[in-house]
């Protein structure tokens, strides 16, 4: 497997909101799109882990449905939101395994390629 050569993408779940917007918006390669498409199903599964525990809280008593719901949303948001970071990573190792030289072993470049996908 080829291992990443550049710096470490930065931890795009320890930033601040404002940051991460000014990160995705700066022209570099990560984060990209695959990060926004994870943080933004992260915070969609975090909006309905809200929207049911503040259901249970206006039935008068909670429901069973309600709470598994919200930890549902919550187990959603918790295997998605590490995508964010992982697409970076994934990505750096491409680029990676893309700039090995071509020749002489092209099967190397190639396989390396596909393992870091």
């Amino acid at each position: 497997m080829c291992e990443p050569t550049g710096p470490r993408p930065l931890d795009y779940l320890a930033m601040p909101v404002g940051q991460f917007l000014e990160v995705l918006s700066a022209g570099e390669a990560t984060p990209g799109g695959g990060a926004a498409a994870a943080l933004a199903v992260a915070l969609g599964a975090s909006l309905c882990a809200m929207a049911a525990r503040l259901s249970a809280k206006q039935l008068s008593a909670p429901t069973g449905s309600a709470i598994e719901l919200a930890e549902e949303a919550e187990r959603l948001r918790d295997n998605v939101a590490p995508l964010c970071q992982a697409d970076a990573e994934a990505y750096g190792r491409v680029i990676d395994a893309l700039r090995m030289p071509a020749e002489p072993d092209a099967a190397r470049r190639r396989d390396a390629v596909a393992k870091s996908l």
